[in-house]
């Protein structure tokens, strides 16, 4: 709505009945089929010869990098779609850097950014290397997770291990079809069937409010943030309910 406000011609790529189809902000919607995210993504794409792409959430940045690395692979037929993407998203040598919570805080230390101590784990005898290391608490994450979902606080070595397996596992086929039959949402939908197993990491806990920030960057420079502190959350790792 801000972009259509400020003189944009907006569309969006979104499900059926996405609430911003409700609105005048997009002049044309394009479908956006779970089951086929690249197609359409693509799709859209070519039908609306965009300048400028807008990421609205965390999982659409993963099918756009995903469409790069699939366009990239066609040669000149896919150059326009990676030079959109690349314009609109960064150089594409980040591209990985995002899905990795180790390397992204790597990155972040070597800036001088104050970040927790980070390890990826990837066994049970790494898992307790860390505890003997860091002790407890501790919280765990799983790669490509947001909103706080793969998120655990561990208080124990015995609930640690737990974690780790849980997050560690592929998504329950029960979940991801109660998640695309009632919420459309079929995400978990392929790491279920291909019996995907997500890469585990260990950070150090840090006591306090939880905060997220928003930031807008353009060739390297920052034009503009957006800060929250998160006042209630739905459960102890879950999404911000409440925001100031």
């Amino acid at each position: 709505m801000a972009l259509s406000n400020a003189g944009f011609a907006v569309e969006a790529v979104c499900p059926p009945g996405h609430p911003i189809s409700k609105t005048g902000a997009s002049r044309r919607t394009h479908t956006y089929h779970g089951l086929a995210p690249l197609g359409s993504f693509k799709d859209a794409i070519v039908a609306s010869r965009p300048d400028l792409i807008v990421s609205g959430d965390d999982l659409a940045t993963w099918h756009l990098h995903s469409l790069y690395q699939r366009e990239r692979n066609q040669g000149k037929a896919g150059a326009s779609i990676c030079a959109l993407i690349e314009r609109s998203l960064g150089a594409a040598e980040s591209f990985p850097i995002v899905y990795s919570r180790t390397a992204f805080m790597e990155l972040a230390q070597e800036e001088d950014i104050r970040v927790p101590r980070s390890q990826a784990i990837t066994s049970g005898d790494a898992l307790k290397q860390w505890a003997a290391k860091m002790g407890f608490p501790s919280v765990l994450k799983a790669n490509g997770t947001s909103g706080g979902d793969g998120v655990r606080i561990v208080w124990t070595l015995e609930e640690a291990e737990r974690a780790f397996l849980a997050l560690q596992a592929p998504p329950l086929l029960l979940r991801a079809a109660k998640r695309a039959l009632l919420d459309q949402d079929m995400t978990l939908v392929w790491p279920s069937l291909l019996r995907r197993r997500s890469a585990v990491n260990a950070q150090g806990f840090v006591a306090g409010r939880d905060a997220t920030s928003l930031l807008a960057c353009w060739k390297g420079a920052v034009l503009g943030g957006l800060h929250f502190e998160v006042l209630n959350k739905q459960d102890s790792t879950g999404p911000a309910s409440v925001i100031r």
